[in-house]
């Protein structure tokens, strides 16, 4: 898999996630809920778009 990340703010970061399998959006939205614990921050991630809906690539926006 291939991570891409872009500076949205302060607080703020996408993150594009491209995979050649179909079904992770649940699983990276998880391990990036459990970095936050693991850093002591919260965390708001918002799925933007998914690869099981016809895109190139799962993206997330994480706010902390």
């Amino acid at each position: 898999p291939d991570f891409f990340v872009k500076d949205l703010g302060e607080k703020c970061v996408e993150i594009k996630y491209y995979s050649e399998r179909n079904g992770f959006t649940h699983f990276m939205m998880g391990l990036i809920s459990g970095l936050g614990k693991m850093f002591k921050m919260e965390t708001k991630t918002t799925i933007i778009s998914k690869k099981e809906d016809g895109n190139d690539c799962d993206t997330f926006n994480i706010e902390w």
